[in-house]
């Protein structure tokens, strides 16, 4: 049933986004919601936060061992 709602979505939702453009050949709707994905979860998988993390989960504690 999952796997129906998501081939059905594609289908009628999302795959005629994609494919509708403008004279210039540019997908205006489907640029515009990318943009906003990367927005949105930009902040959590950065490399900044990646580095942050790796340094107070691993390097850290390496510190009192040194």
């Amino acid at each position: 049933m999952d796997a129906r709602a998501i081939y059905d979505i594609l289908e009628k939702e999302v795959i005629p986004i994609y494919y509708k453009r403008d004279k210039n050949g540019l997908p205006y709707s489907w640029i515009r919601i990318m943009k906003g994905a990367m927005k949105s979860v930009g902040p959590r998988f950065s490399a900044r936060r990646m580095v942050k993390e790796y340094a107070s989960n691993f390097y850290q504690d390496a510190l009192h061992y040194a």
